[in-house]
């Protein structure tokens, strides 16, 4: 933690299954844009490396796959079991 400390302060924080990723504001440069740029390269990559991981998975094809919302649904425990969050459809 003391090494934590040193970095200065989280301004973002990322998941993907049990990795955290944190970006903490004593990494950044002085210009606003240097900081867009990479936070923007930092997300570039985490989007990439959840795509692959979502490709890879055979739970997440037999999903896309499934023909019916009950089907869907039988997979979920399946995907929660992989670390994949899974978010509850609202009725509009």
């Amino acid at each position: 933690m003391e090494k934590a400390a040193q970095l200065g302060n989280v301004v973002e924080t990322y998941k993907i299954e049990n990795t955290t990723i944190s970006i903490y504001d004593g990494a950044l440069s002085e210009t606003p844009e240097e900081n867009e740029r990479r936070i923007n390269e930092l997300r570039q990559m985490i989007w990439e490396l959840c795509k692959k991981r979502m490709a890879e998975s055979e739970v997440i094809q037999a999903y896309h796959q499934a023909a019916t919302e009950a089907e869907r649904d039988a997979l979920l425990p399946a995907l929660e079991a992989e670390g994949f969050t899974v978010v509850p459809k609202y009725a509009l």
